[in-house]
């Protein structure tokens, strides 16, 4: 049987067909993914830059009452044992005049300091509880009337000592009742003829009713010839 050149022959398209087939097969299986083992975990990335401040949220509930803490202690805890309140006060001398010293100034060569106060320098507005002067102007001396006794007293002498002869000896004391409780300080050996500005703190305990009653009186000696002038004290009060 004769066949048109113009038809393709049933054995040819047989043969196309199951080749297209076998393509189709091969392109699809190559294409199928198969996931493989997991790998190792990678180094980590360097750190990132901060983000922007996030806008503040909501106020949140109000928290519980907290509770009630414990009593203080009264303020009468820290007094001292006498139960004296704390002050003091500063005197300053109006009178700019010298007094001599010496062996002679005296009959037991200690001379009373004096000082004439002068008001507007005068600082009282931290006196102890009472407001009475530390200082009795008419007695001239310190006033411990208005203290407890156990009470303890703080002088600072501000001195003012003129020398004329070399190697002085100034001694400084806060006469009481009874000499053996007043204080005594070796001020020093004033080795040149000078004028010499000098400090001398000394203590008194209230130790009696006899020694508040009496008070104090600052007193200086010299074993030569000098001029003393007390320029200011501050008295302090525990």
């Amino acid at each position: 049987m004769a066949i048109s050149k113009n038809m393709d022959s049933p054995y040819n398209k047989k043969t196309n067909y199951a080749n297209q087939v076998k393509e189709s097969v091969e392109q699809t299986t190559a294409y199928i993914a198969v996931p493989g083992p997991q790998g190792p975990q990678g180094l980590q990335g360097p750190k990132g830059e901060s983000g922007l401040q996030g806008i503040q949220g909501p106020p949140g509930p109000k928290g519980e009452k907290g509770k009630d803490g414990k009593d203080g202690k009264d303020g009468i805890s820290i007094l001292s044992p006498s139960e004296q309140n704390l002050g003091w006060a500063y005197y300053e001398n109006l009178n700019n005049a010298y007094q001599s010293t010496g062996i002679d100034a005296a009959e037991d060569e200690w001379v009373n300091l004096k000082i004439d106060l002068n008001h507007k320098k005068t600082n009282e507005y931290f006196l102890p509880k009472g407001h009475i002067s530390l200082w009795n102007a008419q007695a001239k001396n310190l006033n411990f009337k208005n203290l407890n006794v156990g009470a303890i007293v703080k002088i600072v002498y501000n001195l003012e000592i003129n020398t004329f002869v070399n190697n002085t000896e100034v001694w400084v004391r806060t006469l009481v009742s009874d000499e053996s409780l007043s204080p005594t300080h070796f001020i020093g050996l004033l080795k040149y003829q000078y004028l010499y500005d000098l400090s001398c703190e000394q203590t008194v305990f209230v130790s009696s009713k006899i020694l508040q009653g009496v008070g104090g009186s600052p007193q200086v000696r010299t074993d030569n010839p000098c001029e003393i002038r007390l320029k200011s004290l501050y008295v302090s009060v525990s």
